[in-house]
């Protein structure tokens, strides 16, 4: 990798604290290895939310039409202004891997407002990180808020042409003050710097970041619906500004993503407008689901992530949160009488891997604290066992 050969100093940089947008969101900056725009911060390797190995292969770079480095492929057309940055997600080996983002603070919001978080993205692409198509994550805090529709490109590593896709995320604060992350996401399973590979590393170029109130849809409430034989998602809006249609979104696993179906959107509306859609997938299994709003032009926003919980656990009243989680869960269980229960932790090769036994519940609402940071990441299934009946949520563990 070309951060081999540079010496670099490591700054301490304090995040910056803003009122209600970002600061530099066209991230001007001179172009450099391992630099940072005015304003914006690395994301440290030891963040929950980066991969990163060691602190240099968490640091994101500075792009130009010139530079840092055409003959690597460290170059390309920024969207806006004068640069942009562009991150690798990859790895050598176990020791050497790559995860390069960035973060700012954002301070003033206004708690339950609706925002809408907006950015461009590009396929950059390196010389030995050759895969042609990759999406950013975006985390607000330590949760992961969305992963952005894959970009693809055929161009050459060293190009200069790059087409830019716009993101647009819906976000209701839940506090004045957030951490905004954004890193780049390898959308397949091979994640290796293999030179020439068409499935090696992803290298992702952002720009443009903003935060507006103005969105183009006011989602309300989003549920799924399982008290009839054809178990549906719903939703509402309350504002539609350019609306073309809905897509629907389902997923096993909360990352990998595909479409059920589009509903027609009514264009502008002021008023509350309900919708609704029949769901094929097996909603006896823990499954996630999303709304993607597509506008005339073309651009689009992604909804909040629901679950069928609540049909897949009709014989009782049970919730796991938050899913997806790197650390902390909290199991909350309403039962009507008291009794002793175990919880057992299996992984999707259905082996047992963690196990608490003959736990009090009381009448009523129970909330129970689970630490999974010490779990690999990936799928999981927790049961909890009464002397009368089984109950199943499947979680996601993510890494830290």
């Amino acid at each position: 990798m070309f951060k081999y050969t540079l010496a670099v100093a490591l700054l301490t940089v304090c995040v910056a604290a803003i009122s209600q947008n970002f600061l530099n969101p066209d991230l001007n900056g001179s172009a450099g290895i391992s630099s940072i725009p005015a304003s914006w911060q690395s994301i440290p390797y030891t963040d929950p939310a980066c991969q990163a190995s060691d602190a240099i292969r968490a640091t994101a770079d500075i792009c130009t039409m010139t530079g840092p480095s055409t003959s690597a492929g460290l170059t390309g057309n920024p969207y806006s202004g004068t640069s942009f940055v562009s991150g690798l997600d990859g790895f050598f080996n176990s020791t050497s891997v790559y995860h390069e983002g960035i973060m700012q603070t954002v301070t003033g919001l206004t708690v339950g407002s609706p925002y809408l978080i907006s950015f461009y993205q590009t396929v950059i692409k390196q010389s030995n990180a050759l895969d042609p198509t990759g999406s950013w994550r975006v985390y607000v805090d330590n949760t992961l808020l969305a992963t952005s529709a894959p970009t693809t490109s055929t161009l050459a590593y060293n190009s200069v042409a790059q087409v830019w896709d716009n993101v647009s995320i819906a976000f209701t604060p839940t506090a004045t003050t957030h951490v905004f992350k954004f890193l780049p996401w390898d959308d397949d399973t091979d994640g290796t710097l293999s030179s020439g590979s068409p499935n090696g590393a992803i290298r992702m170029g952002i720009d443009l970041i903003t935060l507006n109130t103005t969105l183009p849809v006011e989602f309300g409430d989003i549920v799924v619906n399982c008290s009839s034989d054809t178990p549906q998602i719903a939703w509402s809006t309350h504002t539609e500004r350019n609306v073309d249609y809905f897509s629907i979104q389902e997923s096993s696993d909360g990352i990998e993503w595909k479409e059920a179906g589009r509903i027609k959107g009514t264009g502008n509306s002021l008023n509350t407008i309900n919708y609704s859609f029949n769901l094929e997938m097996n909603t006896q299994e823990m499954n996630y689901y999303r709304i993607e709003q597509f506008d005339f032009d073309g651009n689009s926003m992604l909804s909040d992530v629901v679950t069928n919980e609540g049909c897949e656990n009709e014989q009782g009243t049970i919730n796991l949160f938050p899913n997806p989680s790197s650390s902390i869960m909290y199991l909350e269980i309403e039962q009507g009488t008291s009794q002793l229960i175990n919880i057992e932790i299996i992984g999707s090769n259905s082996k047992l891997v963690k196990q608490i036994e003959s736990l009090q519940l009381n009448e009523g609402l129970n909330r129970i604290s689970l630490n999974v940071q010490d779990l690999q990441d990936g799928v999981y299934f927790i049961k909890v066992n009464t002397a009368s009946e089984t109950r199943t949520i499947k979680f996601i563990k993510l890494a830290q």
